[in-house]
């Protein structure tokens, strides 16, 4: 419609031209300049005929200070007028301030009946809201519905608890790509919490190609606001030169960080321990490595667990103890960790340090090989079983096995000869 028939229509008391008149002057839209003062002055002749749409522009002018001074009761009594019509903005007005409890009585329920008539309609902005209220009461169904009707037209919330739905398999079948798809769509929305997942699935190549260089730009986009796990991965991934050159200092910055942003997270902290254990990016500091590690021991972490048996092992800025160091590997064994199960074996294996028992040796050997497949400890197997010693009697069949595993020819070779010459 043009402006001159606009402005005539809405001079001939046509409600729905008042409101439109309103609009464009609320905008600056149709060749107007933007004047919130006579926006309202349109509105407020619509709706007091009658007009819904009109009425929950008044409530908007009211609730924002637009053109009149803000006045929240004032806002609450013209959306309702628009609810009572049926009017799905002004349905979900009503909802956002029961929620706030603005201008009324705080009411969750009441709020949600609101929120559900307005999804109910199509209201977009309410559907977000109802989807993802039904995530939080882990009614993952109704969730996925409403999720799905607002992320498709565009709300960035619902986009990403899609994401999590998917990625969790949520009232829905796991599934890593549609996980990614929904993910990527809200970050690029700049939903914030959407930044780190979209960095970590480029890091773990899950639901997309592995892709080092993109998982360093959103994790940055995510350190930037505050994500601490962003912080420990930018940290791993300078620490070994991941899609970027090495930096220790980096490395050091961003962990460091990330444990005063944390410092009750287990992996961070063990991770700080570990730089100044090995001095990258900091002046090597064995006593600040002891702390560090033995407050992640605190969290049963099994990797501060393997290194303080480390250090008590060898001595490291402590006084040398194997039963100390023994206590240690076995604590990080029984949670996994390969290294401290095949370390907790040498210990098995050195009678010097006090707990010769082959045949534990052998148990921890091969729950480390079991873990990380290595041709050195599938030799050490086949040598315990080859020779026997303190609690393991020698077997030359399983020698044998252990030294093709392990690809020893040598070995091999000797070990067969002493099963000839037991025939």
């Amino acid at each position: 419609m043009k402006l001159a028939t606009l402005i005539k229509k809405a001079e001939s008391s046509d409600v729905h031209a008042q409101n439109e008149l309103g609009v464009a002057y609320y905008a600056g839209k149709e060749g107007l300049e933007e004047d919130k003062k006579e926006a309202f002055r349109w509105f407020m002749l619509a709706a007091k005929k009658g007009w819904a749409a009109a009425q929950t522009n008044v409530g908007i002018a009211f609730y924002f200070g637009h053109g009149v001074e803000q006045n929240f009761e004032e806002a609450f009594k013209w959306w309702k007028k628009a609810a009572r019509q049926g009017l799905d903005q002004a349905e979900y007005h009503i909802g956002v301030m029961y929620d706030k409890g603005v201008a009324v009585k705080r009411n969750r329920r009441t709020a949600f009946r609101y929120f559900m008539k307005a999804a109910k309609q199509g209201f977009v902005p309410a559907q977000d809201v109802v989807g993802r209220s039904y995530w939080k009461k882990s009614n993952y169904a109704e969730a996925f519905k409403w999720c799905l009707l607002a992320a498709k037209a565009g709300m960035a919330g619902s986009q990403y608890a899609l994401g999590e739905m998917y990625a969790e398999g949520y009232g829905v079948e796991k599934d890593t790509i549609k996980s990614f798809h929904w993910y990527l769509k809200a970050a690029l929305q700049e939903y914030v919490k959407a930044y780190y997942d979209v960095g970590w699935n480029y890091y773990y190549g899950k639901g997309v190609e592995r892709n080092f260089q993109e998982s360093r730009k959103w994790f940055l986009k995510a350190a930037q606001n505050g994500e601490q796990d962003a912080l420990y991965h930018l940290g791993v991934i300078y620490l070994y030169g991941l899609g970027t050159r090495k930096n220790y200092k980096k490395a050091y910055a961003y962990i460091s960080e990330a444990a005063a942003t944390d410092p009750d997270d287990a992996e961070t902290i063990s991770a700080l321990g570990w730089l100044y254990e090995k001095g990258k990016g900091v002046r090597r500091d064995y006593s600040m490595a002891l702390k560090y590690y033995q407050r992640a021991a605190e969290y049963q972490d099994a990797f501060a667990y393997y290194r303080l048996g480390y250090l008590y092992d060898y001595g490291k800025g402590v006084l040398q103890d194997f039963t100390q160091a023994f206590g240690y590997y076995l604590k990080s064994a029984k949670l996994g960790n390969a290294k401290a199960m095949f370390n907790l074996a040498c210990h098995y294996k050195n009678e010097e340090k006090g707990k010769a028992d082959y045949a534990k040796a052998v148990k921890w050997f091969i729950k480390s090989f079991e873990k990380e497949e290595d041709s050195h400890t599938a030799s050490l197997i086949g040598e315990l079983y080859e020779n026997g010693g303190p609690k393991l009697k020698p077997d030359l069949k399983e020698a044998e096995k252990w030294y093709e595993i392990a690809k020893n020819e040598k070995a091999l070779e000797r070990v067969r000869a002493k099963m000839n010459q037991t025939i």
